[in-house]
């Protein structure tokens, strides 16, 4: 056995040994945040849930994800924060919509404070129910030009003109043809009957609220109505994509069934149904989802009345 090598090695050991009980030194450790792998949209919506909770501070995000449905731009994702007990009440879902700015939170008034309905998260690449626009469809008809049929209106005959049976058959012919021609007219593309017409064109044509007792929901007019402007619905409101509004209203209307059915205490308030349906009536009449916006546009028209009538009794 080296002695001295051994000797060096014990007295430099002890040294390292040492100079750690006096000077008790650790490199720091970086610590790396998962904040700083998210996009600024992301940030955005941390800090709108965040400040939407009756505690802020006590926020847990997590399951951020981006969404771009119909073109608009969402973040969803999960939240959990302290109710007003002080203890954590779960996770809930969150929406964050970047072209507004504002966020909604499914909380029940638990761990937020009152703000919008919440709407679940749109799906993205959820495929569009194929909806035929018979207006559209008549228009093409219309415009295609129409055939060049010539119907004979006689037939002569080896002696002359007429039948050799009668000598006024071709008259005849002529006059049975004029009595099929009203006929013929009204099966015409694009046409129909004059009382299926009427009708139709009717429930097609312009509606004003003064006539709202007559409005059907099967049966889409060509605009919106026209409120007057001290009218709620004549108030702006935020940008909506079609999808996020139908939902909207749709969210309106189960809760409301959920409440006459005595399977919920709480019920949409007049403003939120309100808010439903000036978010409907930002859906172009051109748009393939018009006629859903309008029959869910009369049902919360209803529910809205209801509403109205059941706040005056409990006063």
């Amino acid at each position: 056995m080296k002695i001295i090598p051994a000797v060096i090695a014990v007295v430099f050991g002890g040294c390292f040994l040492a100079a750690e009980f006096c000077f008790n030194y650790y490199p720091p450790v970086p610590v790396i945040s998962m904040s700083s792998f998210e996009s600024p949209e992301q940030k955005k919506a941390r800090a709108a849930v965040s400040a939407l909770l009756l505690y802020p501070e006590t926020a847990s995000i997590d399951d951020l994800r981006t969404v771009k449905p119909d073109g608009g731009l969402y973040v969803c994702g999960r939240v959990n924060g302290k109710d007003r007990s002080g203890s954590y009440a779960g996770s809930r879902e969150f929406l964050y919509e970047v072209a507004g700015d504002f966020a909604v939170i499914d909380h029940d008034e638990e761990i937020a404070r009152s703000h919008r309905t919440f709407r679940p998260c749109p799906e993205e690449g959820k495929p569009k129910p194929f909806i035929v626009d018979l207006d559209k469809v008549n228009k093409i008809m219309k415009a295609l030009p129409k055939p060049d049929v010539q119907i004979a209106t006689s037939f002569p005959s080896p002696g002359g003109s007429g039948s050799a049976r009668s000598p006024d058959g071709g008259q005849d012919l002529r006059q049975g043809i004029e009595g099929l021609k009203p006929n013929i007219q009204q099966n015409e593309p694009g046409q129909s009957s004059s009382t299926e017409g009427s009708t139709a064109e009717k429930s097609r044509g312009p509606v004003s609220p003064a006539d709202e007792g007559e409005w059907r929901g099967d049966q889409p007019p060509k605009s919106w109505p026209r409120f007057s402007p001290d009218d709620p619905l004549s108030k702006p409101e935020a940008a909506f994509a079609d999808s996020d509004a139908l939902e909207f209203g749709s969210d309106i209307e189960r809760r409301w069934k959920r409440f006459e059915n005595g399977q919920s205490s709480s019920r949409p308030s007049v403003t939120e149904v309100e808010e439903a349906l000036r978010a409907l009536m930002k859906i172009k009449e051109q748009s393939p989802d018009y006629p859903r916006a309008w029959a869910s546009f009369v049902r919360l028209r209803k529910i809205r009345r209801d509403s109205i009538a059941l706040a005056q009794q409990t006063k």
